[in-house]
């Protein structure tokens, strides 16, 4: 039997109503999901030292394991694998003292927190935990740096922050 032009039926909206209302669901329940299990980087504060040279450590990768110089045909490069890079110093390394610390949201303990220069990292959300484990077993925080006669002038990565 011919329609003769008629509009479709009942059901037919029904069924479009319904997937799209199933779609927008999906799409919300997605969007939930994504906001409920998302991890974001941590940042934290690591002290650099007492030294003037600190400051030279602004916007230097941070690296777990060794520190990544190698002597190649009679020139010394870095050879920095990415794997290893866990996180970043963001800015200039500033100077504080006890009465800075302390105003910190920090849990003060002046065995711990001595004044000197600290800078403001970005650590990647994976290595978190292991950065702030390495923190508190009081592993060292180690600088290095070069800038010997083997080394390439325009190496780029010359500067490290590692444990």
């Amino acid at each position: 039997m011919d329609d003769g032009g008629q509009s479709p039926s009942v059901v037919f909206w029904f069924r479009v109503a319904a997937t799209l209302a199933g779609l927008l669901g999906a799409f919300i329940a997605r969007w939930s999901w994504n906001k409920a299990t998302k991890e974001y980087d941590r940042s934290m504060l690591i002290r650099l030292g007492t030294d003037r040279d600190s400051t030279n450590y602004a916007y230097r990768p941070l690296i777990v394991g060794r520190f990544p110089f190698s002597d190649l045909g009679g020139q010394v490069r870095s050879n920095l694998d990415v794997r290893d890079v866990v996180g970043f110093v963001i800015g200039m390394p500033k100077w504080l003292d006890y009465e800075v610390l302390r105003c910190l949201p920090i849990e003060f303990d002046p065995t711990v927190h001595k004044p000197g220069y600290y800078a403001y990292c970005v650590v990647q959300w994976e290595h978190a935990s292991m950065v702030k484990r390495f923190a508190d077993q009081q592993f060292h925080i180690r600088r290095t740096g070069y800038n010997g006669e083997k080394g390439e002038r325009d190496m780029r990565e010359r500067m490290f922050i590692g444990f």
